[in-house]
């Protein structure tokens, strides 16, 4: 499940208008995350097809700092409760 179907999953009892916000916020912030990977990536002048490593190491990081019952998402892209 990406991040923009695990928040609209969230979005139950949502109205349409907030429902359009929530996956403009979504979009938005994934949008900001891969240019986040990207210039990492080019700061340590990686190669294009690195930036999934750079990706991966970032989504351990939150992963692990993850509190005890938030929904995390593995490596495998499956989503579940820490």
């Amino acid at each position: 499940m990406t991040a923009r179907r695990a928040a609209l999953w969230c979005a139950a009892g949502l109205g349409l208008p907030q429902v359009a916000a929530l996956k403009r916020l979504v979009d938005a912030d994934s949008g900001a995350r891969r240019q986040l990977y990207e210039e990492v990536a080019r700061a340590l002048n990686l190669t294009p097809d690195q930036v999934p490593q750079v990706r991966g190491i970032f989504a351990k990081q939150w992963r692990d700092k993850a509190q005890a019952g938030w929904a995390v998402q593995g490596d495998d892209g499956r989503w579940g409760r820490k």
